[in-house]
């Protein structure tokens, strides 16, 4: 089937904009793109007081066309990236770079962050290490007229080259969790403040180039990408991505790790309760999503998208784990696709069922369920919004977050 913009309804060609592979296979596309353009980029340390003035981060970044924002909050620091559309010529090999640490520094840096998982007074001096390293080597290279490759703190190129980078060596690096959640620049101030907060009292420390912002323009184009519109994302407005780079420490038993990993997990809850946030949907864990639907948070762009998906595959020939989160539903899915196939959930209703197609017999939706049988997990209540949490008995972490 050929679908384009001019020969169906504006839901179903936002819903296909971004559909998460829910509406099948894309074998050909058509993209309206524009033309290469140069951008000057600069890049400047300052201290954090000027995010914590009225509208400071939208002040910081008022005038750049691009710009990235990286805070530590730690040494109270800022990092920002900014460019500048331009007409000027470019610089021979300018381009954005990431951290780049040198070869043999690569191994005592992956032992530091590993006992920086345990010890945070480490990780808090790992930070300023890394923010002082920014400042040694900016994250912006080009030639010299000898042709030697430097970082600088100016330079202009095409605009591919400076807002991307290459993907670094992969037996470099470490397993780590992306936690990325959009909010509305109107509520950047008060966000901020209570992150200033949080992290203060809880001595979190963010070495891997502290909390990164970034910048998107709020529009409606789509159903389901983090900044589209709907509830407090306004059409025509800015969003503000709040990401912050976790390491996923290998060996510590579950309740030390689960310990670790509270603390990224309630930066994140906090922005979607507190804030009607959003996560990206390809990072973070996946009950961030299902919190996103319990609490609406995408008004009833979820409803238009599956009123397509009634229409597209209403067998669920495209489903998937991520359709499921978000609580969408194949209302003619056969009973004989999945008869006698052992693969057991367990309901938000406390009762283990052989496999998702029972559960949605017995009429518990998609987003009610998750693998596994309900005897080997505890419901936790919080106290809180009526919310309850799912863990396996062996573990601290949660395995499912539900209002019940």
């Amino acid at each position: 089937v050929e679908y384009n913009s001019s020969n169906i309804d504006e839901n179903m060609w936002r819903a296909l904009s971004a559909n998460m592979g829910m509406l099948g296979v894309v074998v050909d596309l058509r993209l309206r793109i524009r033309e290469q353009y140069n951008l000057h980029s600069s890049i400047t340390f300052k201290n954090d007081k000027f995010l914590f003035r009225e509208d400071g981060l939208k002040k910081l970044i008022s005038k750049c066309d691009h710009v990235r924002v990286h805070w530590f909050p730690k040494g109270g620091m800022l990092m920002q990236i900014c460019g500048k559309e331009t007409s000027r010529s470019v610089d021979d090999g300018a381009e954005g770079t990431l951290v780049n640490v040198p070869a043999v520094f690569q191994a005592p840096l992956k032992f530091v962050i590993h006992e920086g998982a345990c010890h945070k007074d480490l990780n808090c001096l790992l930070e300023g290490v890394i923010y002082h390293y920014m400042k040694l080597a900016p994250p912006l290279l080009k030639k010299t007229r000898t042709g030697r490759v430097v970082h600088t703190k100016e330079a202009t190129g095409y605009s591919h080259h400076i807002l991307s980078s290459d993907v670094p060596d992969l037996k470099t690096q470490f397993f780590q969790t992306d936690w990325e959640i959009a909010v509305p620049l109107s509520k950047a101030d008060e966000v901020l403040e209570v992150l200033r907060d949080y992290f203060k009292s809880n001595k979190i420390c963010l070495p891997f180039l502290g909390l990164s912002m970034r910048f998107v323009p709020i529009e409606d184009t789509t159903l389901l990408a983090h900044t589209s519109m709907g509830q407090d994302f306004k059409p025509g407005e800015l969003a503000v991505t709040f990401e912050l780079i976790a390491y996923n420490p290998i060996g510590f038993p579950a309740e030390m790790e689960a310990r670790y990993q509270k603390y990224f997990e309630e930066f994140a809850s906090k922005l979607v309760y507190d804030f009607g946030g959003r996560g990206h949907v390809a990072k973070n864990r996946d009950w961030i999503f299902e919190i996103e639907n319990q609490l609406g948070s995408y008004g009833d762009s979820l409803e238009k998208f599956q009123e397509v998906l009634n229409k597209v595959d209403p067998n669920g020939v495209f489903s998937n784990d991520f359709g499921a989160n978000f609580g969408f539903e194949w209302q003619n899915r056969r009973e004989q696709m999945c008869s006698g196939v052992q693969n057991w959930v367990c309901g938000k209703n406390k009762m283990t069922y052989q496999n998702p197609c029972s559960a949605n017999l017995d009429g518990v939706k998609a987003h009610d369920f998750f693998k596994g049988k309900c005897e080997d997990y505890e419901f936790k209540p919080w106290g809180v919004f009526g919310l309850n949490s799912v863990h396996h008995k062996s573990s601290w972490l949660p395995k499912k977050v539900w209002i019940l």
